[in-house]
């Protein structure tokens, strides 16, 4: 029997956890799984999904945050009516601004409800929004969580024990260990010199991901005029912050990266870029699970990340090097040594990989994901 399921997502363009999302739609068995998508909107979320032949259902939620009433009560009544009208059997909330409107309308049907806490929780249990975090997540039947700090974070907000679970993000080992890199007339196209190592930084453009440290770290590590190193910064700009977004070009255009470094949107597929490169930086001050390093692992490829951002699935010294965030001396050095090493960088990037397959497979995350709807759908009836 095809059981049908709903996922909502209040966000309409591709970051980490909506590519997530695209990974179950592409290896969710379909003869027991039938994916759904409500957005609130169309875009490049919406378009990739439906390329996966996943229905789409564009359905107005008002405002992420602080909905009024009169936006919050029709945007309930919508989903509940999408539901109804879908037969749906599980609903699975990708995100915050979405579940709190989904799980009061799949309750009002009955209907088993997962939410899933795609990033790092950072509101403090007293304060105003994490008191309501508390008390929408704590509808849902089960809370997946992608990090243990996540889970720990809920645990502190109050959400129960019972229902919290540690879902790792996933890769795509096997097609990440089949790709290619791109094709060195792609990279001169793009002003990018072949024959150059290349650092490779990637994902949304958002204060959280610390590229202005990932810039100032690459002003120190080419100031010594010997570094023959490209780096690449690969950004989507959806959803960035004007003051923050000036800061990254002011950083950007300072006189000792001109040359060495190409600023360039978010490209797809990915995987070529990263086994395009020598090393993957990762700065972020906070993450769940980020699903760009999950994926330089299982490109096999050697990793500079912070301890804040990685700390949980990179292995300091063995499959990766890490430093702690907002400290940009600390990444030149860690630049240093690793662009400086090249047997280094090839024992990270196998460790990497091997672990990545052990742990953090796409196959093994379907498989415990479809456990959990099993669990729901079967306890419902």
């Amino acid at each position: 029997m095809t059981r049908r399921v709903l996922f909502t997502d209040f966000y309409d363009f591709v970051g980490g956890g909506q590519q997530n999302l695209l990974s179950v739609f592409k290896a969710l068995d379909r003869k027991r799984w039938q994916p759904l998508l409500a957005l609130p909107r169309e875009g490049a979320f919406a378009d990739a999904a439906r390329a996966l032949k996943v229905p789409v259902f564009v359905t107005p939620m008002g405002k992420a945050r602080w909905r009024l009433p009169w936006q919050a009560y029709p945007a309930m009544r919508r989903l509940r009516r999408l539901m109804r009208e879908q037969s749906i059997d599980l609903v699975h909330s990708n995100d915050y601004p979405s579940h709190k409107l989904a799980v009061v309308a799949a309750r009002g049907l009955g209907l088993p409800v997962v939410y899933h806490q795609q990033i790092a929780v950072t509101q403090s249990p007293r304060s105003t929004t994490g008191r309501l975090m508390r008390h929408h997540i704590a509808k849902a039947d089960l809370v997946l969580a992608v990090s243990r700090n996540s889970r720990e974070a809920l645990a502190a907000l109050g959400l129960p024990a019972a229902k919290l679970r540690l879902l790792y993000n996933n890769a795509d080992t096997e097609a990440l260990g089949r790709a290619k890199p791109v094709p060195p007339r792609r990279l001169r196209a793009l002003g990018i010199p072949a024959g150059r190592p290349l650092l490779l930084a990637a994902g949304m453009r958002r204060p959280h991901k610390g590229f202005e440290v990932l810039l100032r770290a690459l002003d120190l590590y080419y100031a010594s005029g010997k570094v023959k190193a490209h780096s690449v910064l690969l950004g989507d700009t959806a959803n960035a912050e004007p003051a923050h977004e000036n800061q990254l070009k002011a950083l950007a255009g300072a006189p000792g990266l001109q040359g060495h470094l190409s600023v360039l949107p978010a490209q797809r597929p990915f995987a070529p870029w990263l086994k395009s490169a020598d090393l993957f930086v990762s700065s972020s001050y906070w993450e769940g699970s980020p699903l760009v390093v999950l994926e330089a692992m299982a490109a096999g490829k050697a990793i500079l990340a912070t301890r804040q951002g990685a700390g949980e699935v990179i292995e300091d010294g063995r499959s990766g090097w890490l430093v702690d965030a907002g400290d940009p001396e600390a990444m030149a050095q860690g630049l240093r040594v690793l662009m400086g090493d090249a047997g280094l960088r090839r024992r990270l990037g196998r460790e990497a990989r091997r672990q990545a397959v052990a742990r953090f497979s796409l196959k093994s995350y379907v498989r415990d994901l479809a456990g959990h709807y099993d669990t729901l759908v079967g306890a419902g009836g």
